[in-house]
């Protein structure tokens, strides 16, 4: 049984549509049978997640098993107890089990997207998302640096011997 959302109805699926499936699936409920699909409404969204194991930091693919519609969400953090694919398998491997979707783009990379009207909380959003892109590189830099040391200290013995004083 297909439900058909807003987006589905009213206008192409937008790719920030399928960025709100994806809050979805990492933030209340990983079964992806718990969201619709942007473009034709059923609950046969699928999900994968490609990543660096170490860091956690790749992309997720998410796609109708239906309609074949769907989109890529990059430099995301896999979310901790979620199965990632390790980016540095085969391109193959990667692609198992994924049919050829149709990707929706992000509203800046689709074709006439400059002629459409901002809302103000969309002017909001790119203003604010303009003012973090330089701190994301830092934050991740620094999460890395963090986890290593982290790593380490744990790895390091220390000694528990008491130096006494007389």
């Amino acid at each position: 049984m297909a439900v058909l959302s807003r987006t589905a109805l009213n206008a192409p699926e937008s790719y920030e549509a399928w960025l709100s499936v994806y809050v979805g699936l990492v933030d209340t409920a990983p079964d992806p049978r718990t969201h619709a699909c942007p473009n034709c409404g059923h609950f046969e969204v699928r999900y994968r997640f490609v990543a660096e194991p170490s860091s956690r930091i790749g992309f997720c693919l998410l796609w109708c098993e239906q309609c074949h519609h769907g989109a890529t969400i990059s430099r995301v953090k896999v979310p901790p107890g979620m199965a990632l694919l390790n980016i540095s398998e085969p391109p193959e491997a990667l692609a198992d089990g994924i049919p050829d979707i149709e990707q929706a783009q992000p509203t800046a990379e689709r074709p006439g997207a400059g002629d459409e009207p901002l809302s103000a909380a969309g002017d909001w959003l790119r203003t604010r998302l303009a003012e973090l892109e330089p701190a994301v590189a830092e934050y991740e830099r620094l999460a890395v640096l963090l986890d290593d040391r982290t790593r380490s200290a744990a790895l390091t013995p220390r000694s528990s011997r008491s130096v006494r004083r007389d």
